[in-house]
């Protein structure tokens, strides 16, 4: 490369190999993160560079700010990973994150993360008018920070979590953390926010999300990252994305490497199409481009963007090219590698850039393999394209190491994750997305799943809205593009925002019961399992001939009790075969209610715990009261209440409860990973199992067999499937992890609130997210 190139030696820790993060300051200084990908026990550090001395010194020492010891044999803060974001007043924040394994410790495993492993995102600051370091504390415990933003005028610092996904907003003048749900399976690397204060992301289709801090409300556009014609949009979330001084969002897709505008105000996307490099790759797999890595635009109005590869879909060059683009004239210009000229030093991979008008240069954050880690400092108009660089020691080194261990072939799976290893794992969408049925997200996390029937599995969700879907098992060997395979979106239940909500399936009768909270307390309704309307449409133009259901008046009727907004909704049961509810109110005593009736004192003189309730068939209710002592309560043919057994002192906070098919035993899941299952016979109860991490049950379903399913975890955490016997005895191969297998890498259900056993020996999970779906194990 000709012209003005210069890199700088990092007073850093030798096992420090990349720069993620580059800021502006205060003056002439900038802000840059030496951080590490995989030396164990070694966190990232944050300097200050002078542009005018070219002196560095650090400002935050990450290990002492958070209290970090390597001893302790924990992942280290080894990243901050496109997180390093400042102020027009040259305050810098930094989000942690992680990929290098603990002292001794020879695997990264992501998952591990959330078995204790790691201690989670911490926000630090430093602030140069005090020169102080401010910690703001660890915001989402068991995961790192992947890539963030600063909208200054707001106060709002975002940034998408990982591995789940999760995009967070903190208000750092007010020091408060805010969940906005997950955005899709794999962290996009475009994150911006526009002159209104509103955010820019993807999702890992390539579709634009904008978060609206006005309105508080995250939505999909329709709008997408350019690909070629005929390519998968799978995984083709933004690369790299800046915002132009003109105010609209210059990016690169990851898959398909083209170049995109995007302008924020009249929400139109432009496709600038492939600007460097050629397709190439072995036959048969997806063609590959040279990676857009790093790009900032100059006082002049060029970009210059930094190509070399990294990803599944990118040409992984040993040294990356600088490139040049105009956006007023479209004129592309090569301007060579990446070469140091005073000793030979390539880079490797380019990672970040940051313009500075004071130096009239751009710099770029690399990664290497060989000598000091360095900044580079490119000119701003850093001239045409040169000979190749004579190979020197340093370059012949460098080629060698990345031809020795390219980066993904790393210590991150050499071992076998936490996943779930029997059976075949399916996903589903809750709806086709052949027609654009899919319910929408924020509006999918399911609340409760019940078979009516052997054939039919109906499900709730909750959210902005909440929505029943019905599902055939039986009915998957038909064509894909016939509904009877996917989930079918039945409608909205109610247009209110819901928090939770209760679903129970009485075969006798042939009605659903739904009942969901609202603002204005517990709301019920009654739908007619099995009335989907389907109207048949003779001149579609393929299969499916069957439309979706489609409703000539709301197919739910509203039956709810006065009172309700008395009740305790975690303790709302159902006894089968009638109409009758039963519920705790404030004081913890026994309620009920007939339909549409009012809710009333039951006559027993005992207060119960919440959750502590468990229908058991018709007539009989399996209780836990603040005591600790859970009881066999039967209503008698009066309607009176009476306790008919009494069990030993319950151990633990019940979570969940099942009842299993002879309803003979209930198994009561607690919040510290134990089952407890009760003989409603002999009166016998005793511990079945403890499970191997102490998280909360979350929900039980019984086989025919005998068998007992669960999911158990944390809320904001990746929980994990489970099965066991009457012996006690785990299934080791039926734990882990539900993970559907996909490019590149992996859906994962995080957290599942519903589980429902099917009648040819399957199980259903309801995941519990923004974006949610149907699991089904086989």
């Amino acid at each position: 490369m000709r012209g003005r190139v210069a890199t700088f030696e990092i007073p850093c820790a030798a096992g420090h190999d990349v720069v993620y993060g580059l800021a502006r300051g205060r003056g002439d200084e900038i802000y840059l993160a030496p951080s590490n990908e995989f030396c164990p026990g070694l966190c990232a550090s944050v300097f200050a560079f002078d542009t005018g001395t070219e002196r560095f010194r650090e400002v935050i020492d990450i290990r002492k700010a958070t209290g970090f010891d390597p001893a302790a044999g924990l992942m280290p803060h080894s990243k901050i990973h496109l997180c390093l974001q400042s102020t027009a007043a040259g305050r810098v924040f930094a989000a942690t994150h992680f990929t290098a394994p603990g002292i001794g410790q020879t695997n990264f495993d992501p998952m591990a993360a959330y078995r204790g492993k790691y201690a989670g995102c911490y926000l630090l600051e430093y602030d140069p008018a005090a020169d102080r370091v401010v910690n703001h504390g660890l915001l989402v415990s068991g995961e790192g920070a992947r890539i963030a933003c600063l909208d200054e005028r707001n106060h709002q610092y975002y940034f998408l979590s990982y591995p789940r996904n999760h995009l967070f907003r903190y208000d750092y003048q007010v020091r408060r953390l805010y969940d906005l749900g997950r955005v899709g399976q794999e962290n996009s690397f475009g994150l911006e926010v526009d002159e209104q204060g509103d955010l820019f992301t993807s999702d890992d289709l390539g579709r634009i999300l904008r978060y609206s801090l006005r309105a508080d409300r995250l939505e999909a556009l329709d709008l997408w990252v350019p690909l070629a014609p005929g390519r998968s949009p799978k995984a083709n979330y933004i690369r790299r994305m800046i915002r132009a001084a003109d105010g609209s969002f210059y990016g690169f897709g990851n898959k398909g490497m083209r170049m995109f505008r995007l302008d924020p105000r009249r929400l139109e996307l432009e496709d600038l199409g492939s600007v460097f490099g050629v397709e190439s790759g072995p036959e048969r797999e997806y063609p590959r481009l040279p990676a857009a890595k790093a790009l900032a635009q100059t006082d002049r109005g060029a970009l210059l963007i930094a190509f070399g590869g990294d990803g599944v879909y990118s040409d992984g060059r040993p040294v990356p090219d600088l490139v040049e683009f105009d956006p007023s004239t479209r004129q592309v210009t090569s301007h060579g590698k990446f070469i140091d000229p005073s000793d030979g030093l390539p880079a490797w991979i380019p990672q970040c850039a940051l313009n500075v008008p004071r130096a009239n240069a751009v710099f770029f954050g690399m990664q290497q393999t060989v000598g000091q880690l360095r900044l580079w400092k490119v000119d701003a108009a850093p001239g045409v394209v040169s000979a190749p660089a004579a190979e020197t020691a340093l370059y012949r080194d460098h080629v060698a190491a990345v031809e020795r261990q390219p980066f993904g072939a790393s210590v991150e799976g050499s071992e076998p994750l936490l996943f779930l290893r029997a059976g075949r794992v399916r996903m589903h969408e809750l709806g086709w997305a052949g027609e654009d049925r899919v319910i929408p997200a924020a509006e999918t996390a399911i609340a409760a799943l019940g078979f009516a029937d052997d054939e039919t599995l109906y499900g709730l969700t909750f959210g902005r809205r909440a929505h029943l879907f019905v599902f055939h098992p039986r009915r998957q060997n038909r064509f894909t593009e016939n509904y009877e395979v996917h989930p079918w979106d039945l409608g909205a239940v109610t247009a209110e925002s819901i928090s939770a909500g209760r679903l129970f399936c009485d075969a006798a009768s042939g009605r659903i019961l739904i009942a969901v909270r609202t603002r204005r307390g517990p709301q019920f309704w009654t739908y007619a399992a099995g009335s989907e309307n389907r109207r048949y449409r003779g001149a579609y133009h393929s299969l499916p001939h069957w439309a979706p259901v489609q409703w000539d008046d709301s197919p739910f009727q509203s039956v709810t009790p006065q009172g309700a907004a008395e009740i305790s909704f975690e303790n709302l049961i159902h006894l089968r075969g009638g109409d009758l509810l039963l519920a705790t109110g404030p004081d913890g005593r026994l309620l009920q209610a007939s339909l549409a009736g009012r809710f009333e004192t039951a006559g027993l003189d005992l207060e119960l715990r919440c959750p502590g309730l468990a229908a058991v068939g018709t007539d009989r209710v399996f209780a836990v009261g603040n005591d600790s002592r859970a009881r066999l309560l039967r209503r008698g043919a009066a309607g009176e209440w009476r306790e008919e057994k009494a069990f030993a002192v319950f151990a633990g906070l019940p979570q969940t409860f099942a009842v299993d098919p002879s309803e003979r035993r209930i198994a009561v899941g607690t919040a510290d990973g134990q089952i407890q299952l009760f003989d409603l016979e002999d009166s016998a109860a005793r511990t079945l199992v403890r499970l191997p991490q102490r998280w909360k049950v979350r929900a039980l379903a019984w086989q025919r067999d005998g068998r007992l399913h669960g999911f158990y975890g944390e809320d904001s955490g990746v929980g994990e499937a489970f099965c066991c016997d009457t012996g006690g005895t785990v299934r080791p191969d039926e734990t882990g992890i539900l993970q559907v297998p996909s490019q590149p890498r992996y859906w994962m259900c995080h957290r599942a609130d519903a589980i429902a056993a099917g009648p040819d020996g399957e199980v259903y999970f309801g995941e519990s997210d923004r974006i949610a779906h149907l699991f089904g194990v086989t």
